[in-house]
């Protein structure tokens, strides 16, 4: 009797251990792909959409609260690695060497492909030039061009703005004129610089411009040229394109990527949530409406008029 008193007490020990672990397990996230609250990042070029992406996600899931932090492209792969972040909106996928990293570490990681963003070229008021074949463009990013005065800015030293332009027409970051070219702290100090200063031209990415039902939109087009650009070293300066979603789609505008949404957790969580609205009906929606191109649903877009 003695004896079975103690098997007793034993198998009431076990169930509280496994109840307190089973609390334990459920207790641990606070998060689902609806509700919760946790952090993610946003490349800075990307802002524009990101926020309304951001807005209307909170809208249709009012539980959810994703605070946002929009930094340059190396600080977000940096923050979702050291776990601070748990999904990140960029330009480039993991790379291999990251994934192997992140398989060693036994750790849960996906990557979606959610649209098309494009970076553009932009211009002073005064600048005439502003269809730019590839060769201007090479020589201005180079210094070989004839007017010394010409300035290029970009959004940060750590962007991937210029990363994508330079590795588009193949050129070394270490063969771009360093007088001329430079760097801010953001795309809107971007504007507003060019906006100011004559002979100068701006990177920056197209959703910063691309929305025209954005107030703030216009008011930074009614302040900038946008240019037009030609697409291969034979282009002339007639057989250029601007950055409309109809030259993303058919491969004329030159300075196209993809966009993502990298997650890295253990569990069904906000992160997850977040990248199954971006690649959702609902988010395409919106990325198209913003002037980016989406990747999961068909579009048809006519030009009313062709550039040969």
């Amino acid at each position: 009797m003695k004896h079975y008193y103690y098997i007793i007490q034993i198998l009431i020990i076990f169930s509280l251990i496994s109840c307190g672990n089973e609390v334990h397990r459920k207790s641990k996230f606070t998060d689902t792909i609806n509700t919760g609250r946790v952090a993610i990042g946003v490349d800075e070029t990307l802002m524009p959409v990101a926020k309304e992406l951001i807005k209307q996600f909170e809208i249709d899931y009012k539980k959810a609260d994703l605070v946002e932090f929009y930094l340059p492209e190396s600080k977000l792969f940096e923050r979702l690695f050291n776990d601070t972040m748990r999904a990140i909106l960029t330009s480039r996928p993991f790379t291999e060497e990251e994934k192997n990293l992140l398989k060693e570490n036994k750790q849960t990681f996906y990557e979606n492909l959610g649209a098309l963003d494009a970076v553009a070229i932009i211009a002073n008021p005064q600048y005439k030039d502003t269809a730019l074949s590839w060769n201007k463009l090479d020589s201005i990013l180079r210094g070989n061009t004839n007017n010394k005065n010409i300035k290029v800015v970009f959004d940060n030293t750590q962007s991937s703005t210029l990363r994508t332009v330079l590795d588009k027409m193949q050129i070394d970051s270490s063969k771009i004129n360093q007088q001329s070219v430079f760097a801010f702290q953001s795309n809107q100090e971007v504007i507003e610089y060019v906006s100011k200063t004559p002979n100068t031209l701006g990177i920056i990415g197209v959703s910063w411009i691309s929305d025209k039902d954005d107030p703030k939109v216009l008011s930074f087009l009614n302040k900038v040229k946008v240019c037009t650009v030609g697409n291969h070293p034979d282009s002339n300066d007639v057989n250029t394109y601007p950055p409309l979603q109809a030259y993303m789609l058919n491969g004329k505008y030159p300075f196209v990527r993809e966009v993502y949404v990298l997650v890295k957790e253990s569990h069904y969580g906000l992160g997850t949530g977040f990248s199954s609205y971006v690649i959702g009906n609902h988010g395409q929606s919106i990325i198209r409406l913003s002037g980016l191109l989406p990747k999961r649903v068909p579009l048809t877009i006519t030009v009313s008029k062709e550039k040969k």
